[in-house]
């Protein structure tokens, strides 16, 4: 899954070194699968709608270091078939971590 996503976030108020902030938006999501057997192999690509939601920290270590932790649900509309001929939404869920280094003070 690749997505591409846009997004808003509210950072809340009233912290100063750590900040938490509450994170929606919405995105495409390119969706691949690969199925391989005894004679056959079989790859198919899908770009679907999908929403997120999530929340995390931001923080600094100094001037020039900061860091960054959060977790997403993502929600894929139509992302895998129901059995039925149609198609049933998929979730997943993120989370992950960064760390920034500025060059210039």
């Amino acid at each position: 899954m690749i997505p591409v996503l846009a997004f808003a976030e509210y950072r809340l108020p009233g912290q100063t070194t750590m900040v938490p902030f509450l994170r929606g938006g919405l995105g495409f999501y390119n969706l691949n699968t690969r199925l391989e057997g005894q004679n056959f192999t079989r790859k198919t690509g899908e770009t679907k709608f999908g929403l997120h939601v999530g929340g995390g920290l931001n923080g600094e270590m100094s001037d020039t270091v900061a860091w960054s932790v959060d977790g997403l649900y993502h929600y894929v509309l139509d992302a895998a078939a129901d059995g039925n001929g149609g198609e049933t939404a998929g979730s997943i869920v993120t989370v992950r971590g960064r760390i920034s280094f500025a060059l210039v003070k």
